[in-house]
């Protein structure tokens, strides 16, 4: 194995790679992840306990209305999109610490999750997803199974507000096709229905297509492919 394998990523080379795989995508320090979540979403808890806070789907001028370029990292060339996607930053101390393989898969699931709510949220703009074959599949899914979920993903702090349907069903299908495709749920999650097992064929169950189709399969990127590990 080659020594530039074994060295550490640099933040520079990794902030290279996400923009190579996905233009949308920034990462930026964590502090400033929770602050975006907590002024788009106009919330009142503070620090870590604001919820969703490795990934956040955010509109390009509300981002600009509460940072700047130079915070962002942000050249003035490089033209930011109308929608951004935020992963949070690993520090100095985290890229020393962890291997290259590490460190590409952990920003790899990241931007996967990120990118199924940024498709489910295109999806209901183009009116191809709605409340009402949202409720369908709620249906199908099982009403106590999907309160269930409701209450595990409040746990884990990965529900953001509003907290209806709409947004349960949203983070229930990022986090089931993240379990899917980058690891294998713990008892607490599958036992309330969020592991990929065939007792639970997931959110698009029933359907021959899932709620969203790899999401993140149109750019991979150099070194940030899917089946890295």
């Amino acid at each position: 194995m080659s020594a530039s394998v074994d060295a550490p990523l640099q933040l520079a080379e990794l902030c290279r790679l996400v923009e190579a795989a996905e233009p949308a995508a920034l990462l930026v320090p964590p502090r400033l992840l929770r602050r975006a979540i907590k002024y788009d979403r106009k919330l009142t808890m503070i620090g870590l306990h604001i919820p969703h806070r490795k990934s956040y789907v955010i509109g390009r001028e509300a981002l600009l209305g509460l940072t700047d370029r130079e915070e962002l990292g942000v050249g003035p060339e490089r033209a930011l999109p109308e929608t951004v996607l935020l992963l949070a930053r690993p520090d100095a101390e985290e890229l020393a610490d962890s291997g290259r393989g590490q460190v590409l898969v952990e920003t790899w699931r990241l931007l996967f999750h990120a990118r199924v709510h940024l498709a489910i949220a295109r999806r209901f703009a183009e009116h191809r997803l709605t409340r009402a074959v949202i409720r369908a599949r709620i249906q199908r899914i099982g009403r106590t199974e999907f309160e269930e979920i409701r209450t595990v993903l409040r746990q884990e702090n990965y529900l953001l507000p509003p907290r209806d349907e709409r947004a349960v069903y949203e983070e229930f299908a990022a986090f089931y096709l993240e379990l899917r495709f980058f690891s294998t749920p713990g008892p607490h999650l599958s036992g309330a229905g969020l592991g990929p097992h065939r007792s639970n064929p997931g959110p698009g169950r029933g359907r021959r297509r899932p709620v969203c189709r790899h999401p993140t399969r149109r750019r991979s990127g150099p070194g940030l492919s899917r089946r890295q590990s």
